[in-house]
């Protein structure tokens, strides 16, 4: 069975063109009115800016993805309409699965202070404007720092990594989320890794700042120990976090994202 959410990585750039998407006027009175209605109703949301994906290109063996600005309202008025229609806001993210050099998945369990408590989830998270470089937006970059900020593991240093590489496109209905996955193969065990957690937690406790993590989550990379986790853990997984490992175990078979396009 092929997946319809996860694709094989091929070559892609992310093109930055600092200006905002361009919506018709009936869109944005939409967008205007659903803000209203939910702000209306008790929810205390700010309206801050995203990146989108305004156009996706696929010519000589590279994938362009174009990307502008938009915000937080046209990404829950994207919600409220399923992630259907033209005018989707598509947002952009970047993931890692570490491998441990002992042979374990690393998966984190979200903070209970956090909008997905005790959820269980990829490293990483949405590309922002530090992982900008001029006209292009860098989804290692982002990893890179996102892994750091959350587990306290400089994957830049080739002590504590063998190799990283992005992997797959994991995405959500009508391409509306545009994730990069990297794999990483770690030169530390769990034990090391988990010690080195521990430890940035209790430093940002030190500082009294706000960890999204509350623990990690190791799996071992074994086709049954696979399984039985995600039908243990089915209610607590991000939503397409079963589908990667499907994959990872040859139960599904990676999409072509050029088919989609």
């Amino acid at each position: 069975m092929i997946s319809e959410i996860i694709y094989n990585y091929i070559e892609s750039n992310f093109n930055y063109s600092d200006e905002f998407v361009n919506l018709p006027n009936d869109i944005k009175t939409e967008i205007k009115n659903n803000w209203e209605n939910l702000l209306s109703i008790g929810k205390n949301y700010t309206n801050g800016e995203l990146f989108t994906v305004d156009t996706i290109k696929y010519e000589k063996g590279i994938l362009d993805f174009n990307v502008k600005k938009t915000n937080y309202a046209h990404y829950l008025y994207s919600i409220k309409n399923n992630f259907n229609g033209y005018y989707l806001c598509r947002s952009i993210a970047s993931n890692i699965l570490p491998i441990t050099f002992d042979n374990y998945f690393v998966l984190a369990t979200m903070s209970k202070n956090t909008s997905l408590a005790n959820k269980i989830k990829f490293v990483g998270g949405a590309l922002s404007e530090e992982d900008r470089s001029v006209n292009t937006l860098n989804p290692l970059k982002c990893i890179t720092r996102e892994t750091y900020e959350e587990l306290g593991l400089n994957i830049s240093d080739n002590r504590n990594v063998l190799n990283i590489k992005p992997k797959y496109f994991i995405t959500r209905k009508n391409l509306s989320f545009i994730n990069t996955l990297f794999i990483a193969n770690l030169n530390i065990t769990a034990k090391d890794l988990l010690r080195l957690f521990n430890n940035y937690q209790l430093n940002l406790n030190n500082l009294n700042e706000e960890s999204e993590l509350s623990s990690l989550v190791f799996i071992k990379n074994d086709r049954e120990e696979i399984k039985n986790f995600m039908i243990k853990y089915k209610d607590r997984l991000i939503d397409y976090l079963k589908e990667v490992f499907l994959v990872l175990i040859n139960e599904r078979e990676a999409n072509d994202i050029t088919t989609k396009i």
